[in-house]
Parts: structure tokens; sequence; C-alpha cells
């Protein structure tokens, strides 16, 4: 996933073995400091986005559940799953 998100120009990437407070603070100021490439990575990060993971992560974890022996942790999972389900979205800032 790293390397397609880094192929589709939708993120940047520093080596944990670069990663410090400069590093990391160039690489902030860089972008901002370019509002095109800023914009063009948001707009690659969106393209790749999958708006509606959460959802079928509930799904997913409800179809489970309905497979499962163990009803405490069946009980359990669909109180969360259901609850999850009808949290409303919250919009995150990316660039």
């Amino acid at each position: 996933m790293r390397v397609c998100l880094l192929r589709q120009q939708a993120c940047r990437i520093i080596e944990e073995k670069d990663l410090n407070a400069e590093t990391l603070q160039g690489q902030i100021v860089s972008l901002y400091a370019n509002p095109v490439v800023y914009e063009q990575t948001h707009e690659h990060a969106l393209q790749m986005g999958k708006p509606n993971a959460a959802y079928d992560i509930i799904d997913l974890l409800k179809n489970i559940c309905k497979r499962g022996n163990n009803m405490s942790i069946k009980d359990r999972l669909m109180t969360y799953a259901e609850v999850l389900e009808h949290e409303p979205m919250k919009k995150h800032t990316t660039f």
C-alpha cells in the first residue's frame, strides 16, 4: 500500500531511520510552501481513499458475528458494530 500511495503521489514517505523533528518539519514546510504540490497530493490521496471503509468493516464484523459460536463475544461485537454504524463519520484533514 505504501508503494502504491507513493507511486500515485498521494503521500510522502520518511524512512524510520531518517524520521526526526527536523525531517518531519521539512516535509510539512515543503508541502505548505508549494500550494500546487499540496493540492495535488491532497487530491491524489482522496482519489485513493475508501469513503465507506468504516461501514464495510462494520458489515464484515456483523457477518463474522452471525457465524460465531461464542455468544458473549458475538453479542459484544454486534453491540460495538451497531454503535459504530450509527456514529456520524468525522472528517479528517489530509495533506
